[in-house]
Formats: structure tokens, C-alpha cells, sequence
């Protein structure tokens, strides 16, 4: 390992930078790369932790110049995994061909994928056929829904916050970590000490299952649920969808007898709680950018509450004067009117309430929109 830092820093210190030899630059550039290193393989066997984290980002400001390699060969690692997770899923349990499937998933990624952290890596998505209800993350982009969670799903803004909780695991690299910890990052580069048939099929099918069936810190499930409300919320959807979707999970005693999802990443009141406290964090946005959804043939029941009641003295259709021009406050409290009565409409949808309860709401939710949208006209907008 030393010899190989060394011709590294051989090649990126004195052949490109031959007329500006800088011996102490070159003793630092060696001492950040094997601080690196030391990192690395302790990261590997004994797991990450504070220290050894701590030595991996000093070592990459020691060392800018071989930390770039080597932080280049981690990706090319991880993507590499990726690729062989994604060959060994393709044969069992193989990918879905259903075209309405595959646009549902491909039109909600699309969107996403404008607001993730990582924009250098090429992101995948794929629909496994099976009707477990799951959904998890391949290092490299990869990302995994089964038929099974499409079909729980009621809507788009619940797909849209289980595919951007995944984004977030792969943007904070944690089934890179999880790996490391397992000892598959050394396994890897080591070949397994395999045959080359052997090397080619069975590894790859083990790690495969194991990123299906991996399990996340209680940090990393926090760190993702809040990439989910992030990134749902910047691409256009409601990130209350996460929020239903894991109570979907949580009572549901059907899907959760079955369901790996709520063994791989158990939806906690105190998780559920972080969430919603997040959503209550974020700015209000402009109607325009609400996505419309797309609902599957198969209903589910969701127990999910509309976000939010209105304010206190909202503007609502009977209550605010006609011909003076709107002020800023009458404007944004006949949006908080708008939007709540466009989550209580949906929210009957949803349940499947009586039609005379649908239609009302749907009433009051188009009165609400006509009169924000007058609103709207008069202030010159």
C-alpha cells in the first residue's frame, strides 16, 4: 500500500510539477494520503466513528491532490457495486416492464433529480416485480421500488417522498458506509478470493441482498427524511406524502405482516414527528409549482390528516371585501384558505368518503381557489 501511495504521489507531485519540486508540499501529500488510507481501512473493519472521520477530513486538506484520486476510486468502487447489485436484481426478482409503472416512477424522478446533492452521478431507477411493499437504495444512484409499493401508493407526493428518502441515502453515501462497516468494500477490491465463474455471479447476488435488506441507523433514517421533505417539496410535490405513507405502514396490519419496508426502515412516531415538524418549517410556495398527481389503479386507505387548519381570521370567500385592491396579508391568507381546502378535498378523495362529503369539500375548495385567484387579478398579478 505504501509503494502504491508513493507512485501516486510520484506521478501527480513530481512528474506533472517537475519544475516546481516542493519537498515539504511532497512529505505532507504523503503523510494526508496514508493518514487516508489508515482512515479508510479502519472504516472498513472497525466501523466509522467519530475519529476516524475526523482523520478522513484532515487527511483530505493534507492532501488535496491524492485525495482526489483516491475519493475518485471510492465513487468508481461504489458505482461499480452498484452496477453488479443492479445485474444480479435484473435476473431475480427481475424489473418490470409495465409502461404505466415505469412512467409513474420515470416522471416523479425526473423531477427530483433536479435537487439532489449529488448531480455527478448517473441516478437509475428500476420497478422489481414482486409485490413486496419496499423500496431501497443501491450505492452509485441506484434506486429500487417494488410493484408492490407503487400499488400502496396512492399518489404521487407518497412515491415522491419514498424515492427522495432513497435520493437522501444515497446523497449522504450511507449504504457506502454500511458497506464499509461490513467488510463488502475490502471484499470487492480483494475479488472475494473466488473463481472467476463464482467471482462473476454469487458475490454480486449476495450483495445485492444484502443493500435490499439493509438496515440504517436511526441517523441515517433522520438525515434521509429530511432529504425527502427537501427534495419532494423543492421538485413540487406536498412532503406531506411521506408523512401518509408511513402511516400507511404503521396501520395497515395487512401491508405490515408483509412488508419489508417496515423492517428496513421502521417509520417511528418520533421519526414521523421530525418530519412533520420539518414540513411546518418551510417556506410557503406558489401554487404554480404544486404537481399534479397521478393516482394507481389499486386504492389503499391512508389515516393521514390535511397538514394544516387555516389561520386564524383567513380570508375565505364570505369574509373578505370585493373592489379595493388586495393587501399582502389578504393575498397570502386567501392562499393559506386555497391550500387547506385543497388537502381537506384530497384528503376525502383519499378515504373514500361519502359523495356528498367529497362534493362539498370539492365546492369549497374551487370557492376558495376562485377567490385567492380574483385576489390575485386585482393585485395585478
Amino acid at each position: 500500500m505504501f509503494v502504491l501511495v508513493l507512485c501516486l504521489l510520484f506521478q501527480a507531485v513530481c512528474v506533472g510539477q517537475v519544475h516546481a519540486l516542493n519537498v515539504g508540499g511532497f512529505l505532507d501529500e504523503v503523510s494526508g494520503a496514508l493518514n487516508r488510507v489508515s482512515a479508510t481501512l479502519d472504516r472498513t473493519f472497525g466501523g466509522v466513528t467519530a475519529d476516524n472521520q475526523k482523520v478522513l477530513e484532515q487527511s483530505r486538506e493534507q492532501a488535496p491532490q491524492t485525495n482526489a484520486f483516491l475519493g475518485k476510486w471510492e465513487q468508481n468502487w461504489e458505482v461499480s457495486m452498484g452496477q453488479k447489485t443492479h445485474e444480479s436484481l435484473k435476473a431475480d426478482p427481475g424489473f418490470s416492464r409495465d409502461k404505466a409503472e415505469l412512467q409513474r416512477v420515470g416522471n416523479v424522478a425526473r423531477r427530483l433529480i433536479n435537487h439532489v446533492e449529488r448531480k455527478d452521478l448517473t441516478w437509475h431507477f428500476a420497478v422489481l416485480n414482486t409485490d413486496e411493499v419496499n423500496a431501497f437504495a443501491a450505492p452509485g444512484g441506484y434506486i429500487y421500488v417494488t410493484r408492490g409499493l407503487l400499488k400502496m401508493c396512492q399518489s404521487d407526493h407518497e412515491l415522491a417522498g419514498v424515492i427522495a428518502h432513497e435520493m437522501g441515502h444515497i446523497d449522504k453515501k450511507h449504504s457506502v458506509r454500511q458497506a464499509e462497516k461490513a467488510g463488502l468494500m475490502t471484499a470487492l477490491v480483494l475479488g472475494l478470493g473466488l473463481n472467476k465463474k463464482t467471482k462473476d455471479a454469487a458475490p454480486f447476488a449476495a450483495i445485492a441482498a444484502y443493500f435490499a435488506n439493509l438496515k440504517f441507523s436511526r441517523d441515517d433514517e433522520y438525515q434521509a427524511d429530511a432529504c425527502a421533505v427537501k427534495y419532494s417539496h423543492a421538485a413540487g410535490y406536498d412532503p406531506n406524502g411521506i408523512v401518509s405513507f408511513f402511516d400507511k405502514i404503521n396501520n395497515d396490519g395487512k401491508s405490515t405482516k408483509v412488508t419489508k419496508y417496515f423492517s428496513t426502515h421502521p417509520p417511528t412516531t418520533d421519526r414521523i414527528n421530525a418530519v412533520k415538524k420539518q414540513i411546518a418549517r418551510l417556506p410557503a410556495r406558489s401554487d404554480t409549482s404544486t404537481v399534479k398527481t397521478q393516482a394507481p389503479a389499486s386504492q389503499s386507505s391512508s389515516k393521514a390528516q390535511p397538514a394544516k387548519t387555516p389561520a386564524q381570521g383567513t380570508a375565505t370567500p364570505s369574509n373578505t371585501a370585493s373592489g379595493a385592491k388586495p393587501t399582502a396579508k389578504e393575498l397570502q391568507l386567501a392562499y393559506e384558505s386555497y391550500v387547506y381546502y385543497q388537502q381537506v378535498y384530497q384528503y376525502k378523495v383519499q378515504q373514500q368518503a361519502p359523495m356528498s362529503e367529497v362534493m362539498e369539500a370539492f365546492n369549497k375548495y374551487q370557492a376558495a381557489k376562485k377567490h385567492y385567484m380574483d385576489l390575485r387579478k386585482a393585485s395585478g398579478l
